[in-house]
């Protein structure tokens, strides 16, 4: 159970363990929520603040911030999928997240070859 193994989720805010407690509702993976934590930690430790008090422009910026880094698609989607949980599940606060979209994933784009073109 993840509020067993949590790391300091005995002695966690209390918006932490609302967030453990709505995702032990929704029966989230643990690793999922694992995933989560770990984001809007990040969050909260980039601001030195409480992710409660940040609003829409500073998630924004800080979702930026990780494209800048190199953050590849899929692991910003990540960090969006814990944003939006957070924000609209556990906070009840839908606007905060209401622009950010996931970000598309890059397509291989198949070249075919002309045969006349082809030795032999």
């Amino acid at each position: 159970m993840m509020t067993e193994k949590a790391p300091g989720a005995a002695k966690g805010s209390p918006l932490r363990q609302r967030m453990i407690e709505q995702m032990r509702i929704a029966n989230l993976a643990e690793s999922t929520q694992t995933a989560y934590l770990f984001e809007i930690e990040r969050l909260a430790r980039h601001y030195g603040a409480s992710p409660a008090d940040l609003d829409g422009e500073q998630l924004r910026d800080w979702v930026l911030k990780l494209i800048d880094r190199g953050l590849s698609p899929s692991s910003t989607n990540s960090t969006l999928a814990a944003f939006r949980f957070l924000y609209v599940e556990t906070l009840g606060c839908p606007e905060r997240v209401a622009g950010l979209r996931n970000r598309k994933k890059p397509r291989m784009r198949i070249q075919t070859l002309d045969v006349a073109v082809l030795p032999g």
